[in-house]
């Protein structure tokens, strides 16, 4: 039976690494990827990949005449949480056709409805989103219940690990209708964001195109529930995006919801101009919020001093054990086929152990998983 030699523990909350003889490794730091050898994040091979042996009884000798023996323990936590983002969407009638009181109509489907969902697929399929999960409600909801509260703590699209199509498949059998309740929507979705914001970093985000009005809604109301989410705790920030003319006041909400200022996009005659800037000011949200998130990628530690691990596959153990359930040894995936097993970011200089996306969920959605890694080492 192979021995584990150099060890690598992770679990899925805040940075830490113990190393019991790891010569000068540095404990964890911020970035990317887990840091459980060099601080900077930089090489700690120097260009080489290592010759250590893979024999599998521990004490033999390899073919460079080391031995493959136990020499040290490191122990890591990745920095940060996941991030939630709940969004609540505005599908009220000015965000597609307005049927006016003297009988005639407004279109606004092409320079909001359509440039707007165009940016939010785009956003939930994005590869780039793959640390977070995100939720979407709309506003309104059908029916005489659009006033209670209660009917948008239920999301239509539930909390879904990114990137997902199911939120395109929602968008496309949604149409525009009715008015703006958003103080009952807006209590609902902090009520549901509170729900799932247990040890999660979670923001609400808010998407219209104009001033709140239906069920006595009014920008103060809002603003309230805004700022009541964001000092209460678990504090819940809310972002908003603002779409159209009439967005002035959406800057209340926001600063009173933590984010300083709404973010606009413009709805002018060019669709295609507003789905780009919203996926940019989307994009930009995603970043902020990316940092504060686990990660799924693992720094390989330095070995001690005269050491030299064996970083062939053959010679690498990756075990995901999750909180409820037996260990699963995770097989290496080089082009991550199906999205399950790990990979090195770099076949011939590797720094980092990647999972792939499917694994990656199945450690990122499981707050008591423990991820490991053994590797194989060598006297020189």
């Amino acid at each position: 039976m192979k021995k584990p030699v150099l060890a690598l523990s992770v679990a899925s909350l805040w940075v830490t690494a113990i190393c019991a003889s790891c010569g000068s490794g540095s404990s964890g730091s911020s970035g990317s990827a887990v840091n459980a050898g060099d601080a900077d994040g930089s090489s700690i091979f120097d260009g080489s990949t290592g010759t250590g042996s893979t024999e599998p009884d521990s004490g033999a000798p390899d073919s460079q005449g080391g031995k493959v023996h136990a020499c040290a323990g490191v122990a890591a936590q990745p920095f940060g949480v996941r991030a939630n983002l709940i969004v609540l969407f505005d599908r009220s009638a000015s965000m597609g056709v307005v049927h006016e009181a003297d009988g005639g109509t407004v279109d606004n489907t092409a320079t909001r409805w359509q440039p707007v969902t165009q940016a939010m697929k785009t956003f939930f399929a994005d590869p780039k989103s793959t640390r977070l999960s995100a939720s979407l409600q709309y506003f309104p909801l059908s029916g005489s219940s659009e006033c209670n509260s209660a009917v948008y703590t239920s999301p239509a699209v539930p909390l879904t690990s990114l990137p997902s199509n199911a939120f395109a498949s929602s968008l496309d059998t949604t149409t525009p209708t009715g008015g703006t309740p958003t103080v009952p929507a807006l209590n609902g979705t902090v009520q549901f964001a509170k729900s799932k914001a247990a040890g999660d970093m979670t923001v609400i985000l808010l998407v219209t195109d104009g001033q709140p009005t239906d069920c006595s809604s009014t920008i103060d109301e809002v603003s309230a529930i805004a700022h009541q989410a964001y000092t209460g705790t678990p504090s819940i920030a809310t972002y908003v995006i603002g779409v159209g003319p009439d967005t002035g006041a959406l800057d209340n909400i926001a600063s009173a919801g933590g984010t300083t200022k709404a973010i606009y996009a413009p709805a002018g005659s060019n669709g295609q101009q507003t789905t780009s800037s919203l996926v940019t000011q989307l994009d930009s949200i995603r970043d902020h919020l990316g940092s504060n998130v686990a990660s799924c990628s693992v720094y390989i530690p330095r070995p001690p001093s005269g050491e030299t691990l064996d970083l062939d596959p053959s010679g690498v153990d990756v075990t995901l054990t999750p909180s409820a359930g037996s260990p699963a040894k995770l097989s290496y995936n080089a082009a991550c086929t199906g999205d399950r097993g790990w990979h090195y970011d770099n076949a011939t200089i590797p720094k980092v152990v990647e999972l792939c996306a499917s694994s990656c969920n199945d450690f990122r959605n499981d707050r008591g998983a423990q991820l490991s890694l053994f590797f194989d080492c060598t006297t020189e």
